[in-house]
Order: C-alpha cells, then sequence, then structure tokens
C-alpha cells in the first residue's frame, strides 16, 4: 500500500522549555500531541507534506509546506516552541531542509528557475545565498560541528552524495548514494542506498567504512542518527523502525496498517535521545481509483518516548 504525506500544524497555548520535554511513552496510543497542530486536510493526490525540523537550540520547527502550497500562502513558517506562534519567514519554497549547529541559518533545496540548487537563508529570513549552481542538487544537511554541508546530485553528471563548506566551496564527490543524516562525532554521514543497506561514510576516511543491512528484502531509507548517535531512525513500505548504531536490535515503532482506512503514524525524526516527532494522521475518508490513492483527514504532530 502507498501512503501520501499528510502533515500540518498551527499554534498551541503551552510551551515546551527544551528539547529534554517528555512526550508519551511506548505504551501510550500514540502519544502526546503538540498543543493545537491539528489541520484539516482535503483530499490530494501525490505528495502533500510539511517539511519539519527541530532547531538545535529547541526554541523552534521549521515549517515547510509543499511546493503547491507555498504560492499564495505564508511560506516557510517558524513555529515557536514556547509561545506557539507562527511567523513567515520567507515566501521562497524551502525544500529539504536543516539547521545550522548555532540555529542562526538553514540551509535548504530551492529552485532556481525550474532546477533545483542548494541555498541557505538566516532564520530571520535574511541573506538568502545561492550555493551550488548545476541545478541537480537537494538533501542538504549541516554537520554538527559546523564545518561541513552533505547534499546529493539527484542525477548524472555526479550522481551521488556530495561535500561542501557552509560558504560553498570546496564542492566534492564522496560516493553513489543518497538521504544523508550526520553522526554525531561530525566525521561518520549514514545514508540510503536501495537494496544495499545503509552505507556509513567517514569524511576523515575518505571512504565507507561500514554498511548497515537494516530490514532484509525491504527498500529502507531516511535514515537518521539520534542526537546521541546511539540509534537509528529509518522507515521502509512496513513501517517506522528503530535500531542501535551498529544495526542491531531492529524494531518497529509504527506499523501501516494494512486497511488503508486506518488511522497512521510516520514521518518520525528525532527530538531528543530517546523521544521523535511525528505526524499523525487521522482519516476520515479514503478513496482509491483509477486515478490512485486519496486521503481526507486531520493530521497533528506528536511526540512519543522510545525505549
Amino acid at each position: 500500500m502507498k501512503f501520501i504525506t499528510l502533515f500540518a500544524l498551527a499554534i498551541g497555548p503551552f510551551g515546551i522549555s527544551s528539547c529534554d520535554w517528555l512526550g508519551g511513552d511506548d505504551h501510550s496510543d500514540p502519544g502526546t500531541q503538540i498543543p493545537n497542530t491539528e489541520l484539516f486536510q482535503p483530499l490530494h493526490s501525490g505528495t502533500a507534506s510539511y517539511y519539519v525540523r527541530v532547531s538545535p537550540d529547541c526554541k523552534s520547527l521549521l515549517l515547510i509546506p509543499p511546493f503547491y502550497d507555498t504560492i499564495g500562502s505564508n511560506g516557510t513558517l517558524l513555529l515557536d516552541l514556547e509561545t506557539y506562534e507562527k511567523k513567515s519567514i520567507t515566501t521562497e519554497y524551502l525544500g529539504s531542509a536543516d539547521w545550522s549547529p548555532d540555529s542562526r541559518w538553514i540551509v535548504y533545496e530551492g529552485y532556481s528557475n525550474v532546477w533545483k540548487d542548494i541555498f541557505k537563508i538566516k532564520s530571520n529570513g535574511d541573506s538568502i545565498t545561492q550555493l551550488t549552481f548545476d541545478g541537480i542538487s537537494a538533501l542538504p544537511i549541516w554537520s554538527p560541528n559546523g564545518k561541513w554541508i552533505v547534499y546529493s546530485h539527484v542525477m548524472d553528471p555526479g550522481k551521488g552524495v556530495w561535500l561542501m563548506r557552509p560558504d560553498g566551496t570546496e564542492k566534492s564527490w564522496a560516493f553513489l548514494a543518497q538521504g544523508s543524516s550526520w553522526h554525531p562525532d561530525g566525521d561518520k554521514i549514514i545514508c540510503e542506498r536501495d537494496f544495499d543497506g545503509f552505507p556509513i561514510y567517514s569524511v576523515n576516511q575518505g571512504r565507507v567504512v561500514d554498511t548497515l543491512k537494516a530490514v532484509k528484502y525491504e527498500t529502507n531509507i531516511n535514515p537518521k542518527y539520534s542526537p546521541d548517535g546511539k540509534r537509528i531512525l529509518f522507515r521502509n513500505y512496513l513501517g517506522t523502525y528503530v535500531m542501535d548504531a551498529n544495526g542491531k536490535n531492529i524494531r518497529i515503532i509504527f506499523r501501516f496498517p494494512e486497511d488503508p482506512s486506518q488511522d497512521f503514524d510516520w514521518l518520525a525524526s528525532w527530538y531528543s535521545n530517546d523521544q521523535i516527532i511525528y505526524n499523525h494522521f487521522r482519516v476520515t475518508r479514503y478513496v482509491q481509483n483509477n486515478l490512485g490513492e486519496y486521503y481526507e483527514g486531520y493530521a497533528s504532530l506528536y511526540i512519543k518516548r522510545i525505549n
């Protein structure tokens, strides 16, 4: 079963003081809702999602709407985690994005004419700076030590994982993969590579030093190191998983229901070392026809503690 991405956010009455705020636990269903983040989603085809990133200083959530929802809207938003006020930082479309370690900058994939390139913008919306000019760059992630930005070329020439400095200099191809996440040591990068598992690349050694197999016979994607580097989140068509950083102790967190009209949880990322932030979608209508699959319902952000 295929799922479309439905994600939404609003504002709320109470605050989260830091990234060690406790959400639900493994026995809560589906976890603890971030207040007033529920929003009705009409029927959509294809992909319709808000991309969400927690700032390193734990003060803000970066909220990026789908490309076609950006036009005529408030654009990219920041949600204050203390006041729950939202503000627009730019009407530009910020695709896959990440914060600088000091929370002052956001690196993102944007559109230069009709082509994808990497840009950065200050968190107050100032100083948009283009970093790549090839038209095929995406998925930027800032290193924890602030020294590098890893990104992907999504097609040839030069398809694969690349590195550059935060000012766009010293660009270099690393290896064939995509979908990167930094280990907190600022050296290791975990990526995805179809059925070959998750290769781990060392910047200092300039080579792949390990490959984690994850769930056999599945297309495992979106590996994400926890802030302390001890665990990895990932997902496939069966659901969302967590495993130890050595690839052991794999267990499922959210399983996609066999009945597509049932509620589901997904799009998880780390909120702290033992908590995840994710989307809970409450389905009110499901339609399948010759044009594809369509969902209608309510999307909310939740936080959940995982053991």
